[in-house]
């Protein structure tokens, strides 16, 4: 056996950290299980994030392209759109709502891109495989909300579908100039007025002749989306869509 040259031991010392690091990991598994976001239940083999009960109990919707889906029909008090849809209803105290949450608000940022995944494949279903989007743009936070808040969730669930339609997205293309108050507990007519003109696009020539497919997370009356999507269209957009990952309309 020859003598051991300092890359030899580097690849040693990275191989032996490499184990230790998957032994400690295995380790923390045991003592902290990762565990379903719907019912708190181990997840087992390549569960992610919830368990298989709880995925196969999400309220999904279905008929995007058809004109009598209830986002289209609110999407239309507000503005011109090709298509509007949703992945799922937002049910309260179900789990629709505590996926929604934990990445809204416990910080659970991969669960806005596994979500974003699974509805990207959904629109290809539903699409019968064909998509005629140039270019997916989430709804944009206000800077001061994104950097409290640390990230923006409609950010993570375009990255999703971005990736399921093998198309680009952008985080920069639309902004967000005013920050709003929080929609939450508005009526339709209080969010109307709190979304106006609280949307730019910098440079509209990277959005010029493109087909735009927009996400956010919660649909509720339409008014931030068909602000955005105004905006977008008097920017030189050929056309926009819109896709939300949950439907609370029925909430209003």
């Amino acid at each position: 056996m020859g003598i051991l040259t300092k890359s030899d031991f580097k690849l040693v010392a990275q191989s032996v950290k490499q184990a230790i690091l998957a032994h400690a990991n295995d380790f923390l598994s045991l003592l902290y299980p990762d565990t379903c976001i719907g019912c708190n239940t181990v997840l087992l083999g390549a569960e992610k994030h919830a368990c298989l009960n709880c995925i196969l109990a999400l309220p999904l919707l279905n008929n995007y392209f058809d004109t009598g889906n209830p986002v289209i029909n609110r999407m239309a008090e507000h503005a011109d759109v090709d298509a509007a849809f949703a992945y799922m209803n937002f049910v309260n105290g179900g789990i629709s709502q505590k996926l929604v949450h934990a990445l809204k608000y416990k910080g659970k940022k991969q669960v806005g891109v596994w979500l974003g995944i699974q509805f990207g494949h959904a629109i290809m279903r539903q699409a019968s495989g064909i998509t005629t989007y140039d270019l997916v743009l989430p709804v944009p936070l206000h800077a001061n909300k994104q950097k409290k808040r640390g990230y923006n969730q409609s950010d993570l669930i375009a990255e999703g579908i971005a990736l399921s339609l093998g198309i680009p997205v952008s985080q920069g293309l639309l902004i967000r100039t005013l920050n709003t108050e929080t929609q939450t507990h508005k009526s339709r007519e209080q969010r109307k007025e709190n979304v106006r003109a609280a949307f730019a696009v910098p440079g509209s020539s990277a959005i010029s002749g493109k087909s735009i497919l927009l996400t956010d997370d919660v649909f509720t009356t339409g008014a931030t989306a068909g602000t955005c999507v105004r905006v977008l269209l008097e920017a030189g957009a050929k056309s926009v869509s819109v896709a939300a990952l949950a439907y609370a309309g029925q909430n209003d």
